[in-house]
C-alpha cells in the first residue's frame, strides 16, 4: 500500500514540475528576448532580478514547490530508486501543457516517443518494486565523497555551458541542474532513511545534510534557468527527466544499499526497461516540435 501511494504521489509530483517547466521557460524566454541591452542567452544577475518580479515566474516557482513537496513524501515511503524513475513522466506531462498552450497537437513520432517512455516507466515500476529494498545500512563516508564527486561533475557541465559551442549550452546546463537535483533527492532520501533509524535532527549529520540540500536547490534552480535561457523546455525536460534519476538511482543502490536484493534477472529487466524509457524521453523531445525549430534555426 505504501508503495503505490509513492508511486501516486511521485506522478502528481512529476505533473507539478512539468507544469513548472513550461512556465519558467516562458517566463524566462520572454525575460530573454525582451533584453535590448544584451543579446546574449545567458540569465545575469539583471535578468534574474526581473525574473523575481513576475508574478508567473514565482507561480511556476510554487508548482516546483508543491511538486516537491510530493516527491519527499514520496521518497519517504519507498526507495528512491523505485520512486525517482517515475519523474521522467514529467516529459510527456510538458508535451501535453505546452500543446495545449500552443493549441496545436504533435506529430506522431513525438506521441511515439511519449509511448515508449510510459512503458518504460510502467516496466520499470514493476520489476522495481520487487526487487528494491528498504535500508538503514549507511556508511555515512559514501555520502560524502560519492556527493563532492557528483558535485564536480555538475560544475563540469557548467563550464561546457558558460563557454562550450551553442548547440551544446542548453544541454549542458540541463545537464548540470539535472545532476545537482539528483544528488539533493538522494540526500532527501537519505534524510528519511536517517529520521526512520532515530537520527537526532540537530546531530552533525543531519544539520550537514539540511545545508547541503538548501546549497543543492538554490544551485540547481540557477543552473536550470540558465538552460531555460539557452534552449527548449523539452531539451531540459529531457535532461532533468533522465540524467536526474540515473543520478539518484546510482546513489540509492551504491550508497543506500537499495540494490542489495536485485537479482541478475531482475537487475538486467530494470535496466532494459529504463533504457527504453530513456529512448522513449530522446525521441519526444528531439522531435517535438519546439525543439526541432531550436535545432533547425
Amino acid at each position: 500500500m505504501y508503495t503505490v501511494l509513492a508511486v501516486t504521489l511521485a506522478v502528481i509530483g512529476s505533473a507539478c514540475n512539468a507544469w513548472a517547466s513550461v512556465l519558467q521557460h516562458h517566463v524566462v524566454d520572454t525575460t530573454v528576448s525582451n533584453d535590448l541591452l544584451d543579446h546574449s542567452r545567458k540569465m545575469s544577475p539583471r535578468r534574474m532580478i526581473t525574473l523575481l518580479h513576475s508574478p508567473r515566474w514565482w507561480f511556476a516557482i510554487s508548482m516546483v514547490v508543491l511538486g516537491a513537496v510530493f516527491h519527499i513524501i514520496g521518497l519517504a515511503l519507498a526507495p528512491i530508486t523505485l520512486v525517482q524513475p517515475i519523474g521522467v513522466l514529467g516529459l510527456v506531462f510538458a508535451l501535453l501543457i505546452a500543446s495545449r498552450h500552443r493549441r496545436s497537437w504533435p506529430g506522431g513520432r513525438v506521441w511515439a516517443g511519449a509511448g515508449i517512455t510510459v512503458i518504460g516507466i510502467a516496466a520499470f515500476v514493476v520489476v522495481a518494486a520487487d526487487q528494491v529494498s528498504h535500508t538503514e545500512d549507511l556508511h555515512r563516508g559514501d555520502i560524502v565523497w560519492v556527493g563532492l564527486l557528483l558535485l564536480l561533475l555538475a560544475a563540469g557541465f557548467g563550464v561546457v555551458g558558460a563557454v562550450g559551442p551553442a548547440w551544446l549550452r542548453c544541454l549542458a546546463w540541463a545537464a548540470a541542474a539535472s545532476t545537482v537535483f539528483g544528488l539533493a533527492s538522494a540526500l532527501l532520501r537519505t534524510v528519511t532513511v536517517l529520521i526512520g533509524a532515530d537520527t537526532p535532527l540537530l546531530s552533525p549529520i543531519m544539520l550537514g545534510l539540511g545545508g547541503a540540500l538548501a546549497v543543492c536547490y538554490v544551485v540547481g534552480g540557477w543552473l536550470a534557468q540558465q538552460a531555460y535561457a539557452s534552449g527548449p523546455p523539452e531539451t531540459v525536460m529531457a535532461c532533468l527527466t533522465v540524467v536526474d534519476p540515473l543520478v539518484a538511482v546510482g546513489f540509492g543502490i551504491v550508497v543506500l544499499r537499495e540494490g542489495v536484493g536485485i537479482t541478475t534477472g531482475g537487475g538486467v529487466a530494470m535496466a532494459a526497461a529504463g533504457l527504453v524509457a530513456a529512448t522513449g524521453a530522446v525521441v519526444l523531445a528531439r522531435h517535438h516540435p519546439d525543439a526541432t525549430k531550436a535545432y533547425s534555426g
